[in-house]
């Protein structure tokens, strides 16, 4: 997948990582039906979708247990009718674990839906927590209109 630095498929584990995409072609973390990817005081700037349509700018969580604490996204971009700049978690299964953004700071992100963080949840037993984040500047841009709904995952 060259639209991501990192695809998980397994457990991973990001501390105090800095993720800078100047050119803005490329996302960061993709975690797909992973066990567990955990990101603790990382840095992402300017990073976005590179594919025409496409969700989570910086990290793409699809039915996986994430946990991101005490990080940044600054500038971070989904494309058109893509959610979550900074983040996007796609759950249409239960997990293991609690989904948890804790202390987190989303800042001048956009998307279509979710200019900072989107979430779309099927899972029925499946906590996703958000506590202390912070955002700011954050922005919706321009939805197509060429589909009916939009593409979660």
């Amino acid at each position: 997948d060259n639209d991501y630095l990192f695809v998980i498929e397994k457990h991973f584990f990001f501390n105090n990582v800095s993720f800078s995409c100047p050119d803005a072609s490329m996302s960061a973390i993709k975690g797909n039906h992973s066990n567990q990817v955990v990101v603790k005081s990382c840095k992402f700037n300017s990073c976005s979708v590179k594919s025409e349509i496409g969700s989570g700018g910086a990290i793409l969580s699809i039915n996986c247990v994430l946990k991101c604490e005490t990080s940044h996204f600054v500038n971070c971009h989904s494309k058109k009718n893509g959610g979550g700049g900074g983040i996007s978690i796609a759950l249409d299964q239960n997990v293991e674990e609690d989904v948890v953004i804790t202390n987190c700071n989303f800042s001048e992100c956009s998307a279509s839906f979710g200019g900072g963080l989107f979430l779309y949840s099927k899972a029925d037993s499946t906590n996703v927590i958000i506590k202390k984040c912070n955002f700011q500047l954050n922005s919706i841009i321009e939805f197509s209109d060429s589909t009916e709904e939009a593409p979660f995952i």
